[in-house]
């Protein structure tokens, strides 16, 4: 086995040493901010065990919860901590560790807090990308796994240099910031778009957009939808014939099938039941409904799916119901999360003239493109950071 990584600095030659976890820092646990605690105005700025799943990557450099618990029942912070999740659902999600560089900061429990005189930004990239399978090894658990830091301070690593683990950390902060900043630019984009969806169409009870492209006036005709497209309800075929193979027919079943606007194939089946073609929408009909998608394939429905015919600004006018709550309201208070073909052709909406759906059609097209740019910069900044990661540590 290798001491030494593919791709180095220039100048660091010698081989990086191995120790374990345990040679390397010591560990504590934080202690008690639970969720009825947190309140935007409470006196004590902490971290809480669910943020490092959702919230952070390998750095927190921005607190986002106060607590109640008086002072005296915490554990703070010096600056230096790295954060290892305590408990969680899957083995392998436990590799979400980030450095806490800001003092004076409560620690939650369920976290696991690592103090180490090594990088605290290159211990928690090591971490995350070389230690989650020797982290899921040591879960214990059935619904609710636990990972006890004793557990983990026999784990075999190998660190570089201090200075060398300074480099390291500093490009990959570099590189976290710049997807960062692609981010903030995706989620702008996302809330613009939400917000001209709600002013450039029909709010409830009027008949007139409040933002309007020049030219056009009058008030938009309320329809159903079934009235305006076509809609072919989805039916599986038979679980027999269900394939690998990509050369068989793409099966859609569901809203996991429709991502970000795009349908993307997951199963194949040899047996063509109901169809949809290249550029129809496809729409999610089961829990959680709605979810809306152009599809470039041609592709068999399955029964969580309907195929609509529509043009763009029918494709909006879904997502624009989707998005402020329509199919929830349709679906309030049914057992089962659902809506069905009259649910679906009985729906409200409202339909201005033809150019003024090309108009709005073309301009939220335009919109979609800029939020497909930068979600795709991002996916190949995140591709880049895995593979500096893969060749830049042992």
């Amino acid at each position: 086995m290798t001491n030494a990584p593919e791709i180095r600095f220039k100048g660091y030659t010698n081989a990086w040493e191995q120790r374990t976890v345990g040679e390397y820092g010591f560990f504590y646990y934080g202690k008690s901010a639970p969720k009825w605690s947190v309140a935007s105005d409470a006196p004590t700025p902490c971290v809480r065990y669910g943020e490092l799943y959702a919230k952070y990557n390998e750095k927190i450099d921005k607190i986002l919860s106060r607590t109640n618990i008086p002072p005296e029942q915490l554990k703070f912070s010096k600056g230096h901590e790295v954060l290892v999740p305590r408990v969680g659902e899957e083995p392998l999600d436990f590799a979400n560790c980030s450095w806490l560089s800001i003092p004076d900061i409560a620690i939650g429990e369920m976290i696991s807090v690592y103090n180490t005189e090594q990088n605290p930004l290159f211990v928690a990239l090591y971490f995350n990308a070389m230690l989650k399978h020797e982290f899921a090894e040591k879960v214990e658990g059935g619904n609710v796994s636990n990972l006890y830091y004793d557990r983990l301070i026999d784990i075999p690593v190998k660190f570089p240099s201090v200075k060398e683990q300074e480099l390291i950390a500093m490009l990959f902060d570099k590189l976290n910031n710049t997807i960062a900043i692609y981010k903030r630019k995706l989620d702008g984009l996302r809330e613009l778009k939400k917000a001209y969806l709600q002013q450039m169409f029909p709010q409830a009870g009027e008949a007139v957009p409040r933002v309007r492209f020049e030219g056009f006036s009058g008030k938009w005709e309320q329809r159903k939808l079934g009235e305006v497209v076509d809609i072919i309800m989805g039916q599986s075929p038979d679980s027999d014939y269900y394939t690998k193979n990509p050369s068989d027919h793409i099966l859609v079943q569901g809203n996991a099938d429709i991502k970000n606007g795009k349908v993307v194939p997951r199963v194949y089946t040899k047996q063509v039941t109901k169809t949809a073609n290249t550029g129809d929408l496809i729409i999610s009909v089961r829990a959680p409904v709605g979810d809306v998608g152009k599809t470039d394939y041609d592709v068999v429905l399955g029964r969580g799916v309907a195929g609509i015919k529509g043009n763009e600004f029918i494709y909006q006018t879904l997502q624009k119901m989707n998005c402020f709550g329509y199919w929830k309201r349709i679906i309030q208070g049914s057992t089962f999360e659902s809506i069905n073909s009259d649910d679906l052709r009985e729906a409200i909406i409202f339909i201005p003239t033809l150019p003024e759906q090309i108009v709005i059609g073309n301009f939220f097209r335009n919109l979609d493109g800029q939020i497909a740019e930068q979600s795709k910069k991002i996916a190949q900044l995140s591709r880049l950071k895995s593979a500096y990661l893969q060749k830049m540590l042992v």
